[in-house]
């Protein structure tokens, strides 16, 4: 018959907190794996979005986000334009589908509305567009029009180029916060 060893208090101790870990670190991947699914970040390229956003800035979008519901005017999203292969840009909807969207003398109609845009770099920008927002569709443009690449020249975007609904800046630090 073997004798069987008592574990010390020493032992059992140690013996829980790697138990601790283990279960920390199966969550912590778990989460990980969980949140790569739904979210993804994005660094922000170029000039396009100033002065929301500026080179070099980090973002964390919801992968998830129009799941269940449409874009709606004003969501900045990460959107894959035509013919941009992989490329990921952060822009601003400014019309959804069924929309009629006017761009004249610097100002935007959107279903013979006018629409007040706080965020522009320049309240000037050039550029004079006529679109249908077709179903399933919406049109972008950067925050800082005159110098962002966008659906005046792609046209509207089909809504499954969306990527996701930028959610957080994460960095800089400094700019941390949710995006509204």
């Amino acid at each position: 018959m073997t004798k069987r060893r008592t574990l010390t208090i020493s032992e059992l101790n140690n013996r829980k907190e790697m138990e601790t870990w283990i279960r920390d670190i199966a969550l912590a991947i778990l989460l990980a794996v969980v949140l790569s699914q739904l979210m993804t970040p994005a660094i922000v390229h170029g000039a396009s979005m100033e002065p929301t956003f500026y080179h070099g800035e980090i973002v964390l979008a919801n992968r998830v986000a129009y799941v269940r519901q449409s874009p709606e005017p004003g969501d900045v999203i990460l959107v894959q334009p035509p013919g941009s292969g992989d490329d990921v840009m952060i822009k601003r909807v400014i019309a959804t589908e069924n929309s009629d969207l006017r761009i004249e003398n610097g100002q935007i109609f959107v279903n013979s509305q006018k629409i007040s845009e706080t965020y522009l770099k320049e309240s000037e920008f050039f550029g004079t567009s006529k679109e249908a927002v077709p179903e399933d569709n919406v049109f972008v443009l950067g925050d800082n029009r005159n110098h962002s690449l966008d659906s005046r020249s792609w046209g509207p975007i089909e809504e499954e180029r969306i990527v996701g609904k930028v959610l957080f800046r994460i960095y800089p630090i400094q700019r941390f916060g949710r995006i509204h």
